[in-house]
């Protein structure tokens, strides 16, 4: 399951005798009755300060004093237009807010959330006014329970920590110069897309470069340390008119270790969003609820790139958020855990036939 997951179904178990949550706002955590796309000023300024801090959890469908539990509209919160969040922020901040949106079911309630990571790169500082909440050049960083202007103590330790960032970086990237020998070393710049070495350079074609980005994420760890798999064929597309430099492009060969999917292909084999494989579930399964189980073993399944597909919303940039399509033969995979209801079925040719292009 989602570690996010797991933290938010944390927070809303732990009640008191009048069913309120025990759980107060804190350095990591705000409560939202709603959301409301006309509060994103003031949701931005929260987010900006909790990624200036050690990140944190925006929770909606929770009333603050007393901390009751609401519940929002789960199709609403579902059809949030997380473009729109991503250019706000974007629009506003720099530099940038690496952030998710989610959601979990509790005793029949839905309840949203929005994940801030902790920045690496500090501090992120407004860079445009809107309305009373955020105004140019402010820096929020986030208190128990407050997000306010960052304080000198709490600024000056983060340029401290910056500048030894800084230092540990450059030894530890001239140690590993080093291990490997100079003449055998190449550096790597994902931001113009290339490999430089003594023997010469790789340009990498720019539609290649957004994807080598998923090195910051640590999507794949050899030894505990964040690594970067390259998979695939690489083509020579043309020469460069520097010295020894070779542009490559990314494949469509169909015969290559990896699928290159287009657009419309990604649509045709992964049809479903998270609303419609919620629907789907219900129609298929006469025991079946949104709750631990079914994140816990959908989170799974996005693992295999048979059952699901994440599409990133900002294609120029997979860091920022994304969202989870899947392939109808998903339900391959639930059938081991859910009872299905024969009378309701109704999707079994079309699953069946969709998952055939995966064999």
């Amino acid at each position: 399951m989602n570690t996010i997951d797991e933290q938010i179904y944390k927070i809303l178990s732990k009640k008191d005798e009048h069913r309120r949550l025990i759980s107060r706002e804190s350095s990591t955590l705000e409560f939202k009755e709603k959301f409301n796309l006309g509060y994103l000023s003031r949701y931005s300024r929260i987010m900006a300060s909790f990624a200036n801090n050690k990140g944190g959890i925006i929770l909606f469908g929770v009333k603050d004093s007393p901390r009751k539990l609401l519940g929002i509209n789960f199709q609403k919160f579902n059809e949030i237009k997380q473009e729109k969040i991503t250019s706000f922020l974007s629009d506003h901040f720099s530099p940038e807010i690496k952030w998710e949106i989610g959601g979990v079911e509790e005793n029949k309630k839905y309840f949203g959330y929005i994940h801030v990571f902790k920045n690496n790169i500090k501090p992120v500082m407004c860079k445009k006014n809107s309305g009373k909440d955020l105004k140019n050049g402010e820096i929020y960083y986030r208190y128990r329970g407050q997000s306010k202007n960052i304080e000198y103590s709490e600024l000056h330790q983060i340029i401290n920590q910056a500048k030894e960032e800084e230092r540990n970086n450059w030894m530890a990237l001239i140690k590993q110069i080093a291990n490997i020998g100079p003449e055998n070393s190449a550096l790597l710049d994902i931001i113009h897309g290339k490999i430089r070495g003594q023997q010469g350079t790789l340009l990498i074609d720019e539609k290649l470069i957004p994807k080598l980005s998923f090195i910051y994420k640590g999507k794949f760890e050899e030894g505990g340390q964040p690594t970067l798999r390259l998979i695939g064929d690489v083509v020579p597309a043309q020469i460069s008119k520097e010295k020894n430099v070779v542009q490559i492009n990314p494949t469509t060969d169909p015969n290559a270790p990896r699928m290159k999917l287009s657009d419309d292909k990604i649509k045709e084999l992964y049809p479903w969003d998270y609303e419609k494989l919620t629907d789907k579930m219900r129609e298929r399964y006469k025991n079946f609820k949104v709750n631990q189980k079914y994140h816990e073993i959908r989170k799974e399944c996005i693992k295999n790139n048979r059952y699901a597909h994440r599409r990133f919303l900002d294609p120029d940039n997979p860091k920022r958020t994304h969202k989870d399509f899947y392939n109808p033969s998903i339900l391959q995979e639930f059938d081991k855990h859910y009872e299905k209801d024969e009378k309701k079925e109704c999707e079994s040719k079309n699953y069946t036939k969709n998952s055939a292009a995966f064999k």
